[in-house]
This record gives C-alpha cells, sequence and structure tokens, in this order.
C-alpha cells in the first residue's frame, strides 16, 4: 500500500470574503505525502450548475463574488480501500462445503431450540 498515491481533497476558499470558491482534488506521492507536497489536477466550483474542470498551469481560481484570489483552506487525504470484493482470493472447494456445512448445521439448531 506504500506503493500507492494518495488522492487529496481541498477546500479552496477566497481570501478577501472568505466566500467557498470550490473544491480540489489531486493526488500525493507516498514519499511527499508527509511534507505536504500536493498536485491537484481538477476544480469543482461551487456555483450551480459546474462541471469538474481540469487544472492547467496558469490557472487563476477567483471568487464570484468579490474576484478575490482562492487560497487552499483544508486538505483532507481520502485512504483507499484495501481489498475490493473482486480482488480478494475465491474460496476453494473445500472452504465453500464447510462454510455451507456450518450454515446447515446452525440453521439445525435453530429449529430445535425454536
Amino acid at each position: 500500500m506504500n506503493d500507492r498515491m494518495a488522492w487529496v481533497h481541498a477546500d479552496l476558499n477566497c481570501l478577501l470574503c472568505s466566500r467557498r470558491v470550490g473544491s480540489l482534488v489531486g493526488w500525493a506521492a507516498p514519499d511527499q505525502a508527509a511534507r505536504g507536497v500536493r498536485q491537484f489536477f481538477a476544480f469543482k466550483s461551487v456555483s450551480s450548475g459546474a462541471r469538474v474542470e481540469p487544472l492547467r498551469g496558469r490557472d487563476q481560481l477567483r471568487c464570484a463574488a468579490c474576484g478575490g484570489y482562492g487560497v487552499v483552506d483544508e486538505v483532507e487525504r481520502l485512504v483507499p480501500r484495501t481489498q475490493s470484493a473482486e480482488a480478494r482470493p475465491r474460496a476453494t472447494r473445500w472452504q465453500a462445503t464447510q462454510r455451507q456445512r456450518r450454515r446447515r448445521q446452525l440453521h439445525l439448531y435453530a429449529r430445535l431450540s425454536a
């Protein structure tokens, strides 16, 4: 898991009026995450109907209300799940039969105790 990129999400607020401008999505390399070096690649404005837009090198993210510069306020690290259901190894035939046998036993015990 250490070789994976860590996804980060940041809120972008106006420097002048403190309104929320939008949010940024990016990544941080595992060796750089502790130092805070991040690279953002997508921006979504707060305004209604806004789309997620890719960031280019010279984009200036400004407040729609006052025209102030947007500054990163809070950065949240998004932790990826370790294993999905598809990535788990499939149960062997022996494990499947053991599981079925346990279920039958539990079902019988439940019937007898009722």
